[in-house]
């Protein structure tokens, strides 16, 4: 009878100090039962944490989950996707193992990563309410995506082993790279940024900007690719600013550049680009490899050293004064008999006006009624062509 005695009181105590992790989200503790790991299998809001301490990792997405409290007692955690929930914050700071962190998705307002020193890999896409995030612990971080993120600033130099950046269609303006030297894949694409110094990363092997789902795109007006001798693949639409491509890398190894020109989808000329710099301009004219599969959009030829000064006017068919204009605008061409059709855009990519113009008759647009700021002139002739030019309303 003592013996019965002394083994309830055993058990009893050891139930009680069993360590219980607390787990309030009801669709957080289903999705635990539900993956085997919530010993008791009922949603009481707890959890042994012994069953929870030596998990590597989880998946919990698309589980409808507004609260991810318990997770920091995931001491071994490494890999944990929640992407698709309902979170509106997120800390894995207890979390010192986590390697792999997908949260896109999810309507975050804060997210605290400091504690993570050895994660190399962060997806934060499709983040709308996130507007900043603090990467300066993270120097393992390998793989970076947050594209259609609304982030508008972060700072990369701690991120020093940065090897993959996917931010197409974020929101930011602006983007230092010069601390990331093993940066080998770059997609910008949708991003209005206004320069690009890609000149520290020479171990970059693929490049990707311009126009994304409406938005006009980069805003930079020189490509500097001279130091990035590994560089392969070379991709961006639409670049209206554009005016100089340095794509002289001592290699001529760029396999392929592609920088096509479709606005409101009709074929256009990126009519700022005049010449393209490359160590083989007669290889490059003649589509010889290694520029047998360069596509570029523009009226432009290649050479070993670009003249400077050459005129716009002289290699378009179309050219327009005063820029930048204060009421009207005028269009001349090379026939000045032809009737045009003219749209004219605002930096988003919105229609703002269309009228067709009679040459001989009129050449002048009313620019008048405008706000200030930056736009493009579409302007389609008689045999289809296409042309646009960005001018500025004062």
């Amino acid at each position: 009878m003592k013996t019965l005695l002394l083994i309830l009181f055993l058990c009893t105590c050891t139930i009680s100090f069993a360590q219980i992790t607390n787990i309030p989200d009801q669709n957080f503790e289903r999705a635990l039962i539900d993956l085997g790991i919530d010993s008791d299998g009922i949603v009481n809001g707890q959890v042994l944490t012994t069953d929870i301490n030596s998990i590597i990792a989880l998946d919990v997405r698309y589980e409808n989950i507004h609260n991810l409290t318990g997770i920091e007692d995931f001491a071994a955690l490494e890999n944990l996707d929640v992407r698709g929930n309902s979170l509106t914050s997120l800390n894995t700071s207890s979390n010192t193992n986590l390697k792999n962190l997908i949260c896109h998705a999810n309507p975050l307002t804060s997210i605290n990563i400091s504690g993570n020193i050895l994660l190399e890999s962060l997806d934060i896409q499709v983040l709308h309410q996130l507007d900043n995030i603090d990467l300066s612990n993270n120097i393992n971080l390998e793989t970076l995506e947050m594209g259609d993120c609304w982030i508008d600033t972060i700072d990369l130099s701690n991120s020093v082993n940065l090897k993959t950046l996917i931010a197409d269609g974020a929101f930011i303006s602006e983007i230092d790279l010069s601390q990331n030297l093993l940066l080998e894949y770059l997609n910008l694409t949708g991003v209005d940024i206004s320069s690009l110094d890609v000149s520290n990363n020479i171990l970059l092997k693929e490049l990707y900007f311009g126009n994304f789902d409406g938005y006009i795109g980069p805003l930079f007006t020189t490509l500097d690719l001279s130091n990035n001798v590994n560089l392969e693949i070379v991709y961006g639409t639409n670049l209206f600013f554009l005016e100089t491509v340095d794509a002289r890398n001592g290699n001529n190894e760029i396999l392929t550049v592609t920088l096509p020109c479709l606005f409101e989808g009709i074929p256009c000329e990126l009519t700022e680009l005049h010449c393209v710099k490359v160590d083989d301009e007669v290889a490059a004219t003649n589509h010889e490899a290694p520029y047998d599969n360069w596509r570029i959009d523009a009226d432009f030829v290649y050479s070993e050293d670009c003249t400077l000064g050459v005129s716009s006017q002289e290699d378009s068919a179309f050219s327009i004064h005063p820029n930048p204009a204060k009421n009207e605008l005028f269009l001349s061409s090379q026939n000045p008999s032809e009737n045009l059709k003219i749209k004219i855009f605002n930096i988003e990519g919105k229609l703002l006006s269309s009228q067709t113009l009679a040459l001989e008759k009129q050449t002048s647009i009313d620019v008048s009624n405008l706000s200030s700021g930056m736009y493009f002139l579409n302007i389609e002739d008689e045999n289809g062509n296409t042309a646009v030019k960005k001018f500025i309303k004062e």
